[in-house]
């Protein structure tokens, strides 16, 4: 399935892309076949006793192409390229083979995305108070002879 979602159509120059991303040019027509092929393959790992980090991993896959794809124009592209379904099949194949290095790597993984999530989010509340106060001290200076 993940094959025929990502990978099925060869093109030129040795790049192949599949139905996901075809079907995705058709408004939630692409989006819903994937998260199908997605939901397939979780259960999957799910009956293979993947843990949380595998699952947790898969699902923000899935979640990437979710928030890019509704971008539109630039999130068709990026269906080409991400193909999360061949990403979770090889993820769950990593897991097959060597579990508890899958698991791991898994977990650190996200624990790098959480702490790069929150840095970012701080970063912006920092430049958002910061934005704010000059504002208001210009909005300040503004009125000053107003009130004065």
């Amino acid at each position: 399935m993940a094959w025929l979602m990502d990978d099925a159509i060869p093109l030129p120059g040795g790049y192949r892309i599949g139905l996901d991303g075809l079907l995705g040019l058709f408004p939630g027509l692409g989006d819903g076949a994937g998260l199908i092929t997605n939901v397939v393959i979780m259960l999957r790992a799910g009956s293979q006793r993947a843990g949380w980090a595998v699952m947790a991993r898969m699902v923000g896959n899935v979640m990437l192409e979710a928030l890019v794809g509704v971008i539109p124009g630039l999130g068709d592209l990026f269906d080409f390229y991400f193909k999360s379904n061949r990403r979770n099949v090889a993820l769950l194949e990593a897991y097959t083979a060597e579990a508890e290095e899958t698991r791991e790597t898994s977990a650190w993984l996200l624990i790098g995305w959480l702490v790069a999530l929150i840095v970012v989010f701080a970063v912006l509340f920092v430049a958002m108070v910061w934005t704010l106060g000059r504002a208001l001290a210009l909005l300040g200076g503004l009125f000053s002879g107003w009130f004065g």
